[in-house]
């Protein structure tokens, strides 16, 4: 089955929260949840980290645990304001690294030393 939830969607678990204009979310014949998909201005929040992710589109397999973002572009954002863009973007949730493909540009700014 599928439910679908429009117009300023905002979800939240433990480690993370999502935020898009719709939701959509995929369900197996046991009602357990198999995918999720979020369309229109993206924008996840890891909170353990701080890292902001933001595209147009975002689907989430639970079975292996990564989060892909596409859009033009996908931004992902550091805390310290470091922010690397690109065409897409997976978030693999079991080890919690991020990779960005696709002409990625990159703004880094260093910390100030005392």
């Amino acid at each position: 089955g599928i439910a679908i939830y429009r117009g300023n969607v905002h979800y939240s678990d433990p480690g993370h929260t999502l935020a898009a204009a719709e939701l959509s979310v995929f369900f197996d014949d046991d009602n357990q949840v198999t995918a999720v998909e979020a369309v229109g201005s993206v924008e996840l929040v890891i909170l353990e980290s701080g890292r902001r992710m933001t595209g147009q589109f975002a689907r989430r397999e639970v079975r292996n645990q990564l989060v892909t973002i596409t859009g033009s572009p996908v931004r992902l954002t550091d805390p310290g304001g470091n922010e690397v863009s690109g065409s897409s973007l997976t978030w693999n949730q079991a080890d919690g690294t991020v990779s960005v493909a696709g002409g990625t540009e990159t703004i880094y700014y260093p910390e100030e030393k005392p």
